[in-house]
């Protein structure tokens, strides 16, 4: 699965769905789910509160103190969730909308329970190796590993998969099945 590199404060305020938009200088056309790394580097913290617009440290403020006992506290050199790209385009109309830049659109963003730690980062998409099965059980979001497989079955190819939130063992070869699914469940919901 894609992954991209974002500097904390941001990595956590996209996939806590508090900040909507990720500014970049380079158009992208690529649309769909990938996953939030963050950096190795939070931003200097002599100079953080720089960084903000009153109305963003106002809507940041909120969700990232009911979690942290500060900024410092977020964890980096980690995948910590996942977001969509929705759309790629200049001028979209959000206090995290930085107008000199592309402005990738973001939506139905995760925030990981069990971040990957000691994740190293790169430079635009990476391929991080890992992918986002949703569980039958318990229904939320589990990050599978590929490089390295889980309770592999060397006679047929088929990878199983342990939910970290309750346990449930799901096989490869249903992780397509059970995500279509509990995806159209969703939606009919909304």
């Amino acid at each position: 699965m894609k992954a991209i590199t974002v500097k904390q404060p941001w990595a956590y305020l996209i996939c806590a769905g508090i900040k909507d938009v990720e500014n970049r200088t380079w158009k992208t056309n690529y649309r769909g789910r990938i996953l939030i790394h963050a950096s190795g580097r939070a931003i200097p913290y002599h100079n953080f509160f720089d960084n903000f617009t009153e109305a963003q440290m106002e809507s940041a403020n909120y969700f990232v103190y009911k979690k942290y006992d500060d900024y410092k506290d977020l964890t980096n050199a980690a995948i910590i969730g996942s977001v969509e790209i929705v759309d790629c385009i200049k001028g979209y109309p959000s206090i995290w909308c930085n107008y000199d830049c592309w402005n990738w659109v973001l939506a139905n963003p995760v925030l990981f329970e069990t971040p990957i730690l000691n994740m190293k980062g790169k430079l635009s998409f990476w391929e991080s190796g890992y992918e986002e099965i949703v569980c039958p059980q318990c229904e939320k979001v589990c990050l599978h590993d590929h490089t390295t497989g889980f309770g592999a079955d060397t006679t047929f190819g088929n990878y199983c998969h342990e939910c970290e939130h309750c346990g449930y063992m799901i096989c490869e070869s249903e992780w397509e099945d059970v995500n279509a699914n509990i995806i159209n469940k969703l939606t009919k919901a909304l």
